[in-house]
């Protein structure tokens, strides 16, 4: 996967962050609910952004991946290992 360069990346609520600072995308699994879906951890900010999308659609977002890569991660996520972190 590659990162894609100075795209605007949706998180959700009007929040928006550039793909090339993006560092690591962590699931929520406690009070998880509408609009807390995924930790997005960003250059140069201390805290992580809350995003309203998960970590599967905001890292489709983020690369330049073959469909079929995502759609196995996609099915991977719905297996139950939703709790592995992103380190981009």
């Amino acid at each position: 996967m590659e990162i894609r360069e100075n795209v605007i990346i949706p998180l959700g609520y009007g929040k928006f962050v550039r793909s090339d600072k993006i560092i690591a995308l962590e699931p929520i699994e406690e009070d998880r609910g509408p609009g807390r879906r995924t930790r997005v951890y960003v250059e140069q900010i201390d805290n992580p952004l809350i995003a309203s999308r998960t970590e599967t659609s905001v890292l489709a977002n983020m690369v330049e991946t073959p469909r079929e890569i995502m759609e196995s991660m996609r099915r991977w996520s719905f297996c139950g290992t939703s709790t592995m972190t992103y380190i981009i």
